[in-house]
């Protein structure tokens, strides 16, 4: 509750110069003056909630508020002084920009790996391609002077027994049983040459594949 005690001070040359209160009522400096009623509204901490206004609406302006329209015209005219690299730059907006459109994923994971697979890809073919001996191509006979005659397949030389040598000559040789179809070499000649796995006869010949990776493991 306030107290207003009534005070009646003059100064030392008599005039009335400092404010006259009384009941509540001031009085001016000087008590004919006109009268003003000054008044004080109480209220319990249950009323404040009530009757006053505690959000502090009134203190934020209006024109701070930040809208699309703002941020981009803010951005306008900051575009230029912004650095390129940096925390707060454009290679950071950027960057955050392209996360957010794909999602935070990167799309060159995706496509190193398809780079990846590409190259394996490519390196099993090459091998696949290469599987051929520089001089004696595949499906060539070769025959060393003691009479042993190899048969050359994805690159390696595979000793035949006449079985074998049979079958294969009459494939690729058909309706001529008595040509030449080997070609002679000298025991120095077969030193560059990889030798592959025997082949007996028609049972070898089925599984002559399994019978190369066989042959290259072991090797």
């Amino acid at each position: 509750m306030a107290d207003y005690s009534s005070t009646s001070n003059t100064s030392n040359n008599g005039s009335n110069s400092i404010p006259i209160i009384k009941d509540g009522i001031f009085m001016g400096n000087d008590i004919n003056n006109k009268k003003f009623e000054l008044k004080k509204i109480l209220y319990s901490r249950r009323g404040v909630g009530k009757n006053l206004n505690t959000s502090f609406e009134e203190i934020f302006n209006e024109e701070d508020k930040i809208d699309l329209d703002t941020f981009f015209n803010s951005y306008d005219n900051l575009f230029y002084d912004i650095p390129k690299e940096g925390i707060d730059s454009h290679k950071t907006i950027y960057k955050r920009s392209k996360d957010y459109l794909n999602d935070f994923i990167d799309p060159k994971d995706d496509q190193i790996d398809a780079l990846l697979e590409r190259i394996e890809e490519l390196e099993e073919e090459l091998l696949t391609v290469n599987e051929e001996h520089p001089i004696y191509r595949n499906g060539s006979f070769l025959r060393t002077p003691d009479t042993t005659i190899y048969y050359m397949y994805r690159g390696k030389a595979h000793p035949l027994q006449l079985p074998a040598y049979v079958i294969l000559k009459e494939v690729l040789y058909p309706g001529d049983p008595d040509i030449k179809a080997y070609i002679e070499l000298e025991y120095s000649d077969m030193e560059g040459i990889t030798k592959g796995a025997l082949l007996k006869d028609g049972a070898d010949l089925n599984i002559i594949n399994d019978l190369y990776e066989l042959n290259t493991s072991i090797s």
